[in-house]
């Protein structure tokens, strides 16, 4: 496999994963509820306010799945959504450091289960970097 069918396949990746889970947010509560819990270790307890945030985080996730595919679908022309997606898995990995102990509290998640969300968001971030098609992330 070249580096540019490694770098679509790891977009079609993260788009697929933030759309599913985007549109699961919309399905019920409970749906939400148990893929906290299995997928990323949370307890989660759906309130009405919590039901909302969940709801609107989610169309950001599907928005970025979208920009994921979008860029999966031609990396060479759209280089600038390869600098968001890093981008915002450096964002995502710098909140998770900064708030790890209250991450912790608010969801009952263990600390290996942090350190793991922290490895998988470097290794996709790390991954559109070192696949994305001769450029620095300086360069668009």
């Amino acid at each position: 496999m070249n580096k540019m069918t490694g770098l679509k396949v790891v977009l079609a990746m993260i788009c697929i994963y933030h759309v599913v889970l985007g549109l699961a947010t919309f399905v019920s509560g409970d749906l939400t509820v148990k893929l906290a819990k299995s997928i990323f270790g949370l307890n989660l307890e759906m309130t009405p306010q919590m039901s909302y945030i969940v709801q609107l985080l989610g169309v950001y996730a599907i928005a970025f799945g979208l920009v994921a595919g979008l860029a999966a679908a031609d990396p060479l022309k759209h280089p600038v959504l390869l600098n968001v997606i890093v981008v915002l898995y450096a964002l995502r990995i710098l909140n998770k450091l900064i708030s790890m102990n209250q991450f912790q509290q608010a969801f009952g998640a263990s600390m290996s289960k942090v350190w793991t969300d922290v490895v998988l968001l470097a290794a996709f971030g790390i991954a559109v970097v070192l696949l994305r098609p001769g450029r620095s992330l300086s360069a668009a």
